[in-house]
């Protein structure tokens, strides 16, 4: 049986996204956007005059180490996707590596845990069905694509490895101590984050935060965040001492009837608390599918934040975000239908802090649909408290999550 066991590693957030009152409080976010005519994402010669200036901007960044091998973290799209990312604005990125002399990287994104080409049970051996649908979106084999957590995609002259996911003990404050990550990111040196900008149905805006913590994390790891992957209780095995119950955070377990703990399902949030704390071994988290894709809806965006810092740690230095604006839909690119952007075109935004991005993105979204007369993210969901959100992060972690904007006109 697997056993978790903590390694006592502190949670390390580098000291330029650290948060000092009237010191440090935003982080530099670029935005690259078209000067005084409309972006037109099939315009090849805007195509070049982009990708020139992601180019440039990835020279100037100063915090970002750029350490082979290398993943371009995409998100191909499901087949009916039309308004997928654009492999065509990679170029800047190419460009970029091959000035600083690596050969040494690879498209890449993970298994999904829906059904379909990107699922994880669909694709067998060298996950035909994903890396197909790759290259019929347009990613060439110029860089290798590799699904990140099937080891059989990997390529020894790029990027190697031989677990599809592993797990990582973290001291971390908030939800999760016990992170799982694909074994691709793992393996890897450093990551050029590529999100694409969409709305969705359960955490409501995409962009940097789900893109690592969904798009880099294990399949155990996604379920966790959904919130189904539960513990399992061999009866035989367990004593009865009820560390388990002591031990969850969330009070999912009680004790049962003949000393055996009681799970409340409702109330898990997958975090293996239990597992860890458990003595003599007696439990398994267990999860093979989303049982319920709205289960924690109201605090999916807290978890994902949580999730983050585990995946980040050790990282922040070695990924950068480039996060694409244009064909923006109210359902995110793994739903497989024909969808209608929402606005017109933005640009990108390039930024080393995922947490700054996603606010610059979603401020500079919400006043682009509120100029063309849509309904904007906060009146689609008026739920959500995003400043709360963020201020989540800042308060927990100690992270800044403001912008200091950065206009680059093409």
């Amino acid at each position: 049986m697997f056993m978790a066991k903590r390694e006592n590693k502190n949670l390390h957030i580098p000291d330029f996204l650290q948060y000092i009152v009237d010191k440090r409080t935003k982080s530099p976010v670029y935005f690259i956007k078209p000067g005084n005519s409309v972006f037109n994402i099939n315009d090849s010669e805007q195509q070049e005059d982009f990708n020139e200036k992601i180019y440039q901007v990835l020279l100037k960044l100063n915090n970002f180490e750029l350490k082979p091998p290398v993943i371009i973290k995409v998100h191909i799209g499901e087949p009916s996707c039309n308004t997928r990312m654009l492999p065509v604005f990679t170029r800047g990125i190419k460009k970029f590596l091959k000035k600083k002399e690596v050969n040494k990287a690879v498209f890449g994104d993970t298994t999904v845990v829906y059904s379909g080409p990107r699922g994880f049970k669909e694709n067998g051996p060298r996950a035909k069905k994903y890396t197909h649908l790759a290259k019929d979106h347009g990613w060439d084999n110029e860089i290798p694509f590799i699904v990140l957590d099937r080891p059989e995609t990997s390529d020894s002259n790029h990027l190697s490895f031989n677990k599809d996911q592993q797990t990582v003990s973290i001291d971390n404050p908030g939800r999760f101590h016990n992170f799982s990550i694909s074994g691709g990111l793992l393996n890897s040196g450093s990551v050029i984050h590529n999100p694409h900008c969409t709305l969705h149905n359960l955490a409501h805006f995409a962009l940097c935060v789900k893109g690592i913590t969904m798009g880099l994390a294990g399949r155990k790891g996604k379920l966790t965040m959904h919130q189904c992957y539960f513990p399992v209780i061999d009866e035989d095995e367990c004593v009865g001492c009820f560390e388990c119950v002591e031990s969850c955070p969330e009070d999912a377990l009680q004790e049962g009837e003949e000393n055996i703990p009681v799970l409340d399902k409702s109330r898990c949030i997958g975090c293996a608390e239990c597992m860890a704390s458990c003595p003599n071994e007696a439990i398994e988290m267990q999860g093979t599918q989303v049982d319920d894709w709205k289960k924690g809806n109201d605090t999916i965006p807290y978890r994902m934040i949580d999730y983050l810092m585990g995946i980040m740690n050790g990282r922040w230095k070695n990924m950068i975000n480039i996060a694409h604006l244009y064909n923006i839909t109210p359902l995110c690119d793994c739903v497989d239908v024909k969808q209608k952007p929402m606005c017109s075109d933005i640009g990108f935004l390039i930024g080393e802090n995922p947490l700054a991005v996603d606010n610059a993105a979603l401020s500079i979204l919400n006043k682009r649909l509120q100029s063309e007369g849509s309904k904007t993210v906060d009146e689609r969901y008026p739920s959500d408290n995003w400043a709360e959100t963020f201020r989540y992060a800042l308060d927990t972690y100690g992270i800044i999550t403001q912008p200091e904007l950065i206009e680059v006109e093409v």
